[in-house]
């Protein structure tokens, strides 16, 4: 009968482990960055978002100057350099404004019109021949982030404003009348683009950054690179090569918000940098108009004056 109650109460505890266990709660980070369009950092918001399977006490860090339930209007306990609330199953999400600044990358965008250097605000309206350098370096504090995520970068040209556009790095498509350029980063490197056109009336839309988790068909490499050296001694290297590069396992993030919460399940960052506006339109009046506008009121002035 010993033995059977020991029994017993190991099971309990095995199953109480499992219950604990099964009540998982997951979150992942989506970092907002807005940058000026020489590639300052204007501003950062980071959205939390959790996962539970089941109701769920929650504490989070953050250093934020502020922070705003974005699943509920109740208002989030924040103190101490953390967020505590209790969630039920389902989805939660905070949005927290950090009291810092910064990005695991620094990007920059300069620019050369007729080879002189000219600030993005003079090229509203620019003509003439342009040239951009996209630099991108790593912030030494925080390239443990860089190093997991790949960077895509999106640049629209408008056809009618940008002739003979060219950038040897960029994988260039046209649709209905722009020309988007598609830059890719790899985790953890630094890199320059340049791109050049012949412009007129120049203005340009916001750049559009996203890091995120690089993912890749490692079979498809694999056969690629063995394609390639088919029938030569590197052959059988080249694909275990390749087993060994793609196929390693990759750990989770750690947070971005603040490593104290560990390792999260997903990372990503969303950045917009501003664009060169178009210039502004001014309306110019000429005698011929102002002759049309003065005869328009002749007109209705006699309408009223019976003449």
């Amino acid at each position: 009968m010993k033995h059977k109650r020991v029994f017993v109460a190991f099971l309990l505890i095995a199953l109480l482990g499992t219950l604990t266990a099964s009540a998982q709660v997951k979150k992942q980070e989506v970092v907002y960055a807005r940058l000026s369009p020489s590639g300052d950092i204007q501003g950062l918001y980071i959205v939390n978002d959790f996962e539970a399977d089941e109701a769920a006490q929650v504490e989070d860090f953050g250093r934020y100057a502020e922070v705003e339930n974005l699943s509920s209007l109740e208002e989030l306990p924040y103190g101490e350099e953390q967020v505590s609330f209790s969630m039920p199953k389902g989805r939660f999400r905070y949005q927290g404004n950090p009291d810092w600044i910064a990005l695991p990358w620094q990007i920059s965008l300069s620019y050369l019109l007729d080879g002189q250097p000219a600030q993005p605000e003079a090229l509203s309206g620019a003509e003439g021949k342009l040239e951009m350098t996209l630099k991108v370096a790593l912030n030494p504090a925080y390239k443990q982030y860089a190093a997991n995520l790949a960077l895509q970068m999106t640049m629209t040209l408008d056809g009618d404003k940008c002739l003979n556009i060219q950038s040897e790095k960029a994988t260039i498509a046209a649709a209905g009348g722009t020309y988007t350029l598609a830059f890719v980063v790899l985790p953890g490197a630094e890199t320059a683009f340049t791109i050049t056109a012949d412009v007129q009336d120049f203005s340009m839309a916001d750049l559009q950054i996203a890091g995120v988790r690089m993912a890749m068909d490692a079979d498809m490499y694999k056969q690629y690179a063995e394609g390639m050296l088919a029938g030569s001694p590197l052959q059988a290297a080249a694909g275990n090569m390749m087993d060994s590069f793609l196929n390693q396992p990759q750990k989770n993030p750690v947070s971005f918000a603040d490593e104290r919460n560990g390792e999260i399940s997903a990372l990503q960052f969303v950045m917009m940098m501003e664009a060169v506006p178009a210039k502004p339109m001014v309306k110019e009046v000429t005698q011929q108009v102002q002759a049309q506008d003065q005869n328009v009121l002749t007109r209705l002035l006699n309408l009223f004056t019976g003449k």
